[in-house]
């Protein structure tokens, strides 16, 4: 029954068990997932700063974290695809928020002589966690040291390397996905297709977030997009949050929200 309820929960996109228990459901049995070959056994994730970085993904679920940015502490969300699209700015199937450093790693697993294991070490809330994922479809015949960075491909037979092959990047400073104030998306989200990593701005009150834009997050600094303080927590029904002085956004100290000429709100 308990598997039955974990399954359910991950075909509705929201799970309230344990993240490494509903990150086992989500990828324990899958035959094909892309891992991010930057992150996996590269040691501690710190680039880019304050960016939503995509970690792996199966064919129905992607696994998101958010980047430490000064005081601002990281977050790892399991995400559902929708429509192909990993979009951290939805709501997530398991989360785990105020961590503080992470590192993902490919390993053999140690209870059997053949499988392989992803292994997520990570500093949240001032405790140490190990999450440890058996991939019960993948077999090695290759001895892995942990954070080994030399991975041969020709051992993971299902298992492919996200890349930076993209076709048709978006540039820095170009909107990736937009809003309008009736919460109509006129620019679909292809934040995938940026360069690098990519940002939130606080315009309208919409659902999906305010609009995206390709680029490094410098939110909260002066001249720049005031840093989203989140949207259901503010609890109203205005139609656009920005505003002088809207506390849909918070800035450095000493600097104050301001809504620019572009609907967007800032920090002067």
């Amino acid at each position: 029954m308990k598997l039955i309820l974990l399954n359910i929960c991950l075909a509705i996109g929201m799970c309230q068990g344990d993240f490494e228990t509903n990150l086992k459901m989500a990828l324990s049995f899958k035959k094909e997932i892309g891992l991010n070959r930057k992150v996996v056994n590269g040691g501690e994730v710190k680039d880019p700063a304050g960016a939503w970085v995509e970690l792996l993904r199966s064919a129905d679920h992607c696994l998101s974290y958010k980047v430490p940015f000064k005081e601002r502490l990281g977050q790892l969300s399991l995400l559902s695809l929708i429509r192909g699209k990993c979009d951290p700015f939805r709501p997530a199937v398991s989360e785990i928020e105020e961590i503080k450093t992470l590192r993902l790693s490919l390993v053999n697993d140690s209870h059997t002589s053949e499988n392989k294991m992803l292994e997520i070490v990570l500093i949240a809330s001032g405790d140490r966690k190990s999450l440890k994922i058996p991939l019960l479809n993948f077999a090695t015949k290759k001895k892995f040291k942990k954070y080994d960075n030399q991975i041969d491909r020709h051992y993971f037979s299902s298992i492919s390397f996200i890349t930076d092959e993209k076709v048709d990047t978006i540039k820095n400073g170009n909107s990736c996905h937009a809003v309008n104030s009736s919460c109509v998306s006129v620019i679909e989200n292809n934040c995938d297709r940026c360069e690098g990593s990519f940002y939130e701005v606080v315009d309208y009150n919409c659902p999906q977030g305010g609009s995206k834009y390709c680029g490094i997050n410098e939110c909260g600094q002066k001249g720049k997009p005031a840093c989203p303080r989140g949207y259901e927590v503010l609890e109203t029904k205005l139609a656009s949050l920005c505003f002088d002085g809207s506390p849909a956004g918070f800035c450095e100290p000493g600097l104050k929200t301001y809504c620019n000429e572009d609907k967007i709100l800032i920090c002067l």
